[in-house]
């Protein structure tokens, strides 16, 4: 809701720029994409999500499973189960799709996360 209207139709239009400006196989546009449950990890959402690269020519989609730690806030992070399902569905269709290994959730340090035990 903070980017300016159509920005995902601007996303693809400088993407295919960039592109044409950088023509090579090493050049890639990395989309990164948080998994919350029941929020954003619905069957549309992948789709979506899909549409979205393909548009976008060489990109590289690196799935975050969201890192809850000790908060009670709304969000939780969704099943590896079903981020594995996505890696698998965006590969079978030619789009590289990685998914990042957490580093540092037991000690509340992982990716996005930053607490103090003694709040």
């Amino acid at each position: 809701p903070s980017n300016r209207s159509k920005f995902l139709n601007f996303l693809v239009d400088w993407s295919q720029r960039y592109h044409q400006a950088f023509p090579s196989r090493t050049h890639f546009i990395g989309i990164e994409y948080i998994m919350l449950k029941n929020v954003n990890d619905f069957p549309k959402n992948l789709e979506a999500l899909w549409k979205l690269a393909l548009k976008m020519g060489s990109v590289r989609v690196n799935l975050i499973p969201y890192n809850p730690g000790a908060s009670k806030d709304a969000f939780g992070g969704t099943d590896m189960e079903t981020i594995k399902n996505w890696q698998q569905k965006l590969n079978s269709k030619g789009i590289v799709c990685t998914i990042r290994r957490s580093q540092g959730l037991d000690i509340a340090a992982a990716c996005g996360q930053l607490a103090n035990k003694n709040q």
